[in-house]
């Protein structure tokens, strides 16, 4: 799913962009960008959730599980 949401946002951001070298108006020009900068930090939040988790997981120890990885009966 976080696969998804990345190239949904990416596709977002690129399209917008487009649209900004399209446009010849300014005022739709600085509407395109203040919705491409909110979908990068969308996308940086999403980047950093995924780094947070990923460090959690990798320090999770199973509770019958020694410190050496050897299971406790």
């Amino acid at each position: 799913m976080e696969e998804k949401n990345d190239i949904s946002i990416l596709n977002l951001i690129e399209k917008n962009i487009g649209k900004i070298k399209a446009s010849h108006n300014p005022l739709k020009k600085a509407s395109y960008i203040a919705v491409v900068e909110k979908l990068c930090e969308a996308y940086q939040e999403q980047l950093n959730a995924e780094l947070i988790n990923t460090s959690v997981s990798d320090k999770h120890i199973k509770v019958n599980t020694r410190l050496d990885g050897k299971e406790i009966n």
